[in-house]
């Protein structure tokens, strides 16, 4: 799965010219903390964020009057931070949020091979992402258990569900340690009981199965 298909299109954004002021209000009508900053172009040149406004008033030290001073004044492309981490339309949705972790940011702009602006992807896009691969938006049963890192041990699983009529939404391996791994898996079209009885001869541990 792509960035292409978890971004935000069209979104807004402000130009170098303009005024933190404005800036400033856009953001507080739109509810949101930050600005791509484009250029005539339309490449992305830059990006504006709450903290790169307040930043600017403490570096003038400037008391709260003269703090609206200061956004009628100041220009975007004064304070606005010229180095953006960015990620591609054809990235793997994975390497956006490795990305967000790896830089301690919720906000990425998407950006084609010219550097044009064509969306951006945040952490509750991800976060979105995340409930629909985990199945949550659908009713059913969680199934929570330690694995033996060894092939075929999946596919085992997989079939003795099958025998008993359930049908796998959404299976996830959460880490992997010391030759383990830990599986949350969701089903439906069983009941927990017959879930139990199949699965404590093919797990190693940490069983647990609850309805969601």
């Amino acid at each position: 799965m792509t960035v292409s298909k978890n971004m935000t299109i069209d979104p807004v954004t402000i130009t170098p010219d303009r005024g933190v002021f404005e800036a400033f209000e856009i953001m507080k009508k739109e509810g949101i903390q930050r600005l791509p900053v484009l250029s005539d172009d339309g490449n992305l040149i830059g990006i504006i964020t709450e903290k790169n406004i307040i930043n600017a008033a403490a570096d003038r030290k400037v008391s709260i009057v003269e703090f609206a001073l200061l956004l009628s004044k100041v220009k975007v492309g004064d304070v606005m931070t010229r180095e953006v981490v960015t990620v591609f339309m054809d990235d793997p949705v994975e390497q956006a949020a490795k990305k967000m972790s790896d830089n301690d940011i919720s906000f990425l702009p998407v950006v084609d091979e010219k550097g044009k602006l064509v969306g951006v992807v945040t952490r509750s896009d991800l976060f979105r992402l995340l409930l629909e691969l985990f199945g949550s938006r659908h009713y059913g049963i969680r199934v929570t258990f330690r694995i033996k890192d060894e092939p075929g041990t999946i596919l085992k699983i997989a079939i003795a569900l099958e025998k008993t009529g359930a049908n796998i939404i959404s299976i996830g391996n959460l880490d992997s340690d010391h030759g383990y791994s830990t599986i949350i898996m969701k089903v439906n079209g069983v009941d927990e009981e017959s879930l139990r009885t199949v699965l404590s001869d093919l797990v190693d541990g940490n069983l647990d199965i609850r309805e969601v």
